[in-house]
């Protein structure tokens, strides 16, 4: 599927504009096909995400949904007249899509839950507006009935952005994102804790996640299938106490998401006492291990990044030092995207449920024993004992 349907929150540089045509034309035939799949497998979280990410490109386009031509046609008796033609353009099959898809129903599937704010806006444009006549029917008008539908439409989108624009819009978004600055600031002073209580961490990060299938298909699933989650990751947790894989570590963050086809899943960074442990690619597979095959009974799977690391342009993870600044700067941006907006909290976790925490803050270790090595220099003897430092 084109990249440009791949939701994220934060703005998509990519305009509809800038397209050509033809690329309109299949992306949306590409988007039709895949919105009639979720359909079909009932994955309407799915639906949800793919729609969010439509109308941020209808609200950051400036293109309109159907321009205007004026063509010169010549009748059986050679007399030319002019006829104004209301063509549509690759962003207004974008809009007839999702309203051809009757999203307003959306709301009586998910009575209970809060949409992503763009949605949101959205749906409560759409029955501001009254568009309810266009509502679940095809793209394909006569040539009266389309003069109307691209003057509603085109009047549809301009007031959708204007909306969108706002101080009221923007303050729900500052609203939203006021805890993801919260998390943000704790995670970076609780990894600047953990630098100082030791000077060397071996960070993993490991994805603990489902089987393909495990998503969510009507609202009432929610609550199971959050709970499935939420209980195997406190098992998880709560066994740390006792599995000595965990002897080492000294701090762990996590955070809750959910995928189109796996459903609910885990981010975790481990943090481990680097003066005593190693192999991280090791650890992070065994950590894996025992969630897939002893906490889910084989109903789960996992990702181990730190096998991964050479894919990494900027890598957090692995063996990292106290005064290895670029890597804690790397480790740092890892943390953001943990800590990052996600817009769809509302709509596919219950009531009180969390997406984000962390261990607590380890104990001040004595000042006793050798005192920390400083970095390298450059210049430093290569028999002396900085110079041999283990990274």
């Amino acid at each position: 599927m084109n990249n440009q349907f791949i939701t994220s929150n934060e703005r998509s540089d990519k305009s509809f504009s800038k397209k050509s045509s033809l690329e309109n034309e299949t992306s949306y035939v590409e988007m039709e096909c895949y919105l009639a799949n979720t359909s079909k497998y009932g994955n309407l979280i799915t639906e949800i995400f793919l729609i969010d990410g439509i109308v941020k490109n209808i609200i950051f386009s400036t293109e309109k949904p159907y321009v205007t031509e004026t063509r010169l046609y010549t009748n059986k008796y050679g007399h030319e007249t002019e006829k104004k033609q209301f063509l549509i353009t690759g962003l207004g099959r974008y809009v007839l899509l999702i309203l051809k898809r009757n999203v307003t129903l959306l709301r009586d599937v998910f009575r209970q839950r809060r949409f992503p704010p763009y949605v949101e806006l959205f749906l409560d444009h759409v029955m501001d507006n009254k568009l309810g006549i266009l509502i679940g029917v095809n793209c394909h008008y006569s040539d009266e009935e389309n003069e109307k539908v691209a003057g509603v439409i085109n009047e549809f989108v301009g007031s959708l952005r204007k909306k969108a624009q706002s101080k009221e819009f923007e303050k729900k978004l500052n609203g939203l994102n006021r805890s993801v600055r919260e998390n943000h600031k704790n995670l970076l002073s609780y990894i600047d804790i953990l630098f100082k209580q030791y000077a060397r961490l071996l960070v993993l990060r490991v994805d603990l996640d489902y089987e393909k299938g495990n998503y969510i298909k009507d609202e009432h699933e929610i609550c199971a299938k959050y709970n499935e989650a939420k209980q195997d990751f406190e098992h998880f947790l709560n066994n740390m106490r006792s599995n000595t894989l965990f002897d080492n570590m000294v701090g762990y963050v996590w955070k809750l998401e959910y995928g189109s086809f796996s459903g609910y899943h885990y981010h975790v960074i481990f943090f481990f006492d680097g003066s005593k442990v190693r192999e991280d690619e090791s650890i992070a597979m065994m950590i894996g291990e025992y969630w897939k095959e002893i906490i889910t009974k084989g109903r789960g799977r996992y990702y181990n990044c730190n096998d991964k690391k050479e894919f990494y342009t900027r890598c957090g993870i692995g063996m990292i030092n106290h005064y290895d600044t670029k890597l804690i700067e790397n480790l740092k941006m890892v943390s953001e995207y943990i800590t990052k907006s996600d817009y769809y909290f509302k709509a596919i976790v219950p009531k009180k449920g969390k997406a984000f925490g962390k261990g607590g803050i380890p104990k001040p270790k004595s000042n006793r024993g050798r005192p920390r090595k400083e970095k390298p220099s450059k210049h430093a003897n290569p028999n002396s004992d900085a110079a041999n430092l283990p990274l």
